[in-house]
């Protein structure tokens, strides 16, 4: 009976935390400045026609709730759609799978690798100013923003060091 109390519960939390979080998202995506219609036609100007009939295709004429409903329905039957260029999202995640599997691995790899190396030096110098340097060192690296940690490692090692090749 509690294991599926608690289960029921995990469920319902999963729920609300699924639909706060992607509501959030889709909210924040279109509260964005400027109109993605109008910047594909770049310096052209788009006939209203155009406009509407986009607009009409992607149901951006209707309310946001409608909009949102009709996003979770198909998220929810993996339908990810297609983007403004008519080329299917799940075709470019697909594509774009190897490669985020092979960083998240090497990431988990080499977390693994420096996390053992200084938990065993932290063990071995237990209570001394190493264990504490090591300490502060991780509680500091880990209370920093992953993004920031990115952008810093590419200014350092891309640029300042150039040992490696800097993006943009």
């Amino acid at each position: 009976m509690r294991l599926g109390l608690s289960l029921l519960q995990r469920v319902g939390g999963f729920a609300i935390v699924f639909i706060g979080v992607t509501f959030i998202i889709y909210l924040t995506v279109f509260s964005l400045p400027g109109d993605p219609i109008r910047a594909l036609a770049g310096d052209r100007q788009l006939p209203q026609s155009v406009i509407d009939a986009i607009n009409a295709r992607y149901l951006l004429d209707q309310p946001l709730w409608v909009q949102y409903t009709n996003y979770l329905g198909n998220l929810l039957r993996g339908d990810f759609g297609v983007d403004l260029t008519g080329r299917p999202v799940a075709d470019q995640l697909a594509a774009r799978w190897p490669v985020t599997i092979t960083l998240a691995l090497t990431a988990w790899v080499i977390q693994i690798v420096l996390g053992l190396a200084v938990g065993i030096v932290s063990a071995l110098k237990r209570g001394t100013l190493i264990d504490r340097g090591l300490l502060i060192t991780t509680i500091a690296i880990s209370c920093v923003p992953v993004f920031v940690l990115g952008i810093t490692a590419q200014i350092v090692f891309g640029v300042r060091l150039d040992w490696f090749p800097s993006p943009g």
